[in-house]
């Protein structure tokens, strides 16, 4: 039996030192979720340091939840992109907040 590859990270990522940090910062994020498991801002940069780790299917989880986690006002702040004017963006938010509501 051959052993797992070891995780690669993305282009131009410098293994070990780099996924040591965003295991270490992984485990940081892990610890302020603990504090508050609603801050988006958390989820997000999990998901990253999962990303960098390689952990796609972790990283996605934590998309879904930055997702449900994120307010009136960060919908507004960050729209997707290509949103150019207020009366699509609020079409948008309102259109989240029920999905989100929904699948609660």
């Amino acid at each position: 039996m051959s052993p797992s590859p070891a995780p690669s990270g993305p282009p131009g990522y410098n293994i070990p030192n780099q996924i040591t940090a965003a295991n270490v910062a992984k485990e940081c994020l892990l610890a302020a979720l603990k504090a508050d498991s609603k801050a988006a801002h958390i989820w997000t940069n999990l998901a990253n340091a999962y990303y960098l780790m390689s952990d796609n299917r972790s990283s996605a989880k934590c998309l879904e939840k930055e997702k449900l986690n994120l307010t009136f006002g960060d919908m507004l702040l960050f729209p997707p992109s290509g949103m150019q004017n207020l009366n699509e963006q609020l079409s948008w938010v309102g259109s989240e907040m029920e999905f989100t509501a929904s699948n609660v």
